[in-house]
């Protein structure tokens, strides 16, 4: 039979957020990297606020509200208020409670422009980045290039990602079924058996010229742009140390450590 809606507007429940959010949401990740980080700038927090007047809003909601709207992609702080009404992920993440109340926009801007002032933000941020570093969940090159770009030029950006995809896919589909005939596993390989020797070698020689102009260079200047924000060294120091660290482990590793930095 049909079903009908049930228009019970108030209940009493003792489920909590935590239950209702899936063991292997990914914010389960980000929540615990920034908890830590938050409990280790307690005592910043505490020099910046004073030991009487009015409770505020806590300097750790307001940053981990940041961390929501930057990846959810809300562009302002009455929108996030109004999302943190009735969305009960926000609230898992904030530690609030079912039923508390969204703070004010207006209140949520001007304590955040006393985090600003102090450089708390800037400090949550670099320590944040830190321990996903330290945990592999982000690289420099798309923390630093994607990310940059997207908050600068918007999300349009992503657009060359997904169109590299669509790409991928089509190139293999034409060229898959050639290479598994002619039993050759690289471009340079195909080229040869296709012409000639000399195919083979140019595009050897260019894939590797351009490969360290356009790829380990950016590379290594993301790799440093990332060490200078968090532990302060300058860019030739992070340079030299990337190449030797990489030189290490390839070649003691050989291809079996390279596939593993990958993945």
């Amino acid at each position: 039979m049909r079903g009908s809606p049930d228009l019970q507007m108030t209940m009493l429940t003792t489920v909590s957020t935590e239950a209702m959010v899936p063991a292997d949401h990914p914010l389960r990740r980000i929540r615990t990297i920034v908890d830590a980080v938050l409990a280790e700038m307690d005592g910043d927090f505490e020099a910046m606020y004073s030991s009487i007047g009015r409770p505020s809003v806590p300097p750790e909601t307001l940053l981990k509200s940041t961390v929501l709207m930057a990846m959810f992609s809300i562009r302002s702080e009455r929108a996030f208020c109004q999302h943190l009404t009735y969305n009960l992920l926000f609230k898992w993440f904030l530690d609030l409670p079912i039923d508390a109340p969204a703070f004010d926009p207006t209140t949520f801007t001007k304590n955040r422009e006393r985090l600003l002032q102090a450089e708390i933000a800037d400090r949550f941020l670099a320590e944040v980045v830190k321990q996903a570093k330290l945990r592999r969940y982000i690289s420099s090159e798309h923390f630093i290039g994607l990310a940059g770009s997207g908050a600068s030029s918007g999300l349009a950006v992503g657009c060359y990602e997904w169109s590299a995809s669509f790409c991928l896919f089509i190139l293999g589909w034409l060229f898959v079924p050639y290479y598994l005939k002619s039993k050759v596993f690289t471009m340079p390989e195909f080229l040869e058996r296709r012409f000639n020797s000399k195919c083979r070698w140019y595009l050897t020689t260019v894939s590797i010229v351009a490969y360290i102009f356009t790829k380990i260079s950016v590379h290594l200047f993301a790799g440093a742009i990332l060490m200078r924000s968090v532990l302060g060294w300058d860019y030739l120091t992070t340079s030299i140390l990337l190449v030797v660290a990489t030189g290490i482990y390839t070649i003691t590793g050989g291809l079996k450590a390279v596939i593993y930095t990958d993945l």
